[in-house]
């Protein structure tokens, strides 16, 4: 099982991420050893999950309730987890689905700054894209999200606001 740092270093020269978003991430973990929400810190690791099925050129995306925009699920690092469990623990708990044979593909990083949340200010993501057979009906966590949807890679940029992530949905786009 692989750490946040060593899941941060394996995506040196990977052309899906942004080198300065991944310098910033490296020095935060050098900065402060605390990386989790659970440890008290407002600037923590979270694991953002892209659900694709790249033959009918969709992700799924949510219309999040705090964020108030749409954006890839995904949730905090807990203790003890690693990133990827993580991605496995939040898809059940979000989405209603268990993941079992499904590909699960670190992608990119980013950093994403909180203005309405009163105790996270910084979330430094690590995202992930779940490659689906098919295109699965969700049951949703309605306690999050307003709603849910497949988007065509064509229509993600137009939906998606966050600008932070617009970068490393436009490289999921290019997918093939």
């Amino acid at each position: 099982m692989r750490s946040i740092k060593d899941e941060l270093k394996s995506l040196q020269n990977n052309p899906h991420i942004d080198n300065k978003y991944l310098l910033l991430l490296l020095k935060r973990i050098e900065k402060n050893k605390k990386l989790l929400k659970q440890e008290g810190v407002h600037d923590h690791f979270s694991s953002l999950f892209v659900p694709a099925n790249i033959q009918k050129r969709k992700i799924f995306l949510v219309h999040h309730k705090k964020a108030g925009s749409w954006i890839p699920p995904g949730g905090h690092i807990e203790l003890g987890e690693t990133p990827v469990q993580t991605v496995k623990r939040e898809f059940h708990e979000e989405l209603g689905f268990t993941l079992t044979n499904e590909k699960i593909q670190l992608f990119s990083a980013s950093t994403y700054v909180l203005k309405k949340d009163p105790f996270c200010k910084i979330h430094y993501d690590i995202w992930y894209l779940v490659y689906m057979d098919k295109i699965t009906t969700f049951r949703l966590d309605k306690r999050e999200f307003y709603d849910g949807s497949w988007i065509d890679f064509k229509d993600i940029v137009k939906k998606v606001k966050t600008k932070e992530f617009k970068p490393i949905l436009k490289q999921i786009a290019l997918l093939k």
